[in-house]
Parts: C-alpha cells; structure tokens; sequence
C-alpha cells in the first residue's frame, strides 16, 4: 500500500468514527431528555422498593430469631448438646 491509499483508509476510519459518535451523541440526548421526567418518579420507586425489602430482611431477621430459639432450646446453638432438666442422665452402676 502506498502512503496515499493508507492516508485515504486513515481518512475513511475517521469519517466512519465520527459518523459512530455523531449517533451516539444523538441517542444519548434523546434518552436524556425523555429520561429526565422519569427520573424523579423512578427515583420515587427505587427509595420505596428499598424500604419494602428493609422492611421484609427485618421481619426474617425477627422470624428467624424465633426459629432459631424453638430449634435450639433456651440456650442457643452452643448450648444444644448440654444436659437438659429432666433429660436421660446414663445407666445406674448396677451392685455387682
């Protein structure tokens, strides 16, 4: 290729960027604009969405406290395994 067809591909791919650019310039104005009245609305719904799922992760939390207090017994997770009032306390040593 000789200096002038590669000057002339160089030209081509500029024109070609600039067309690319021009268009997405043009989209990002145009959703800008027909955005800009959502936005507020949008932004309404997302705060409101977030304070529902707030609302619901403590429910589960105070749910889950609960569940977990019937499933454990009164000391917890660590506690599990102890001896319990009333509980089995082994064989009696026979008199041999």
């Amino acid at each position: 290729m000789t200096s002038a067809e590669l000057l002339a591909l160089s030209d081509e791919r500029d024109r070609h960027l600039e067309l690319r650019l021009a268009a997405w310039r043009e989209g990002y104005r145009a959703g800008l604009s027909a955005a800009a009245g959502e936005y507020d609305a949008g932004y309404a719904q997302a705060i409101a969405d977030i304070k529902r799922v707030q609302h619901g992760i403590y429910d589960h939390f105070r749910q889950g406290a609960e569940a977990e207090r019937r499933r454990w017994g009164p000391g917890g997770r660590e506690r599990f395994a102890g001896p319990r009032p009333g509980g089995y306390r082994g064989r009696k040593a026979s008199a041999a």
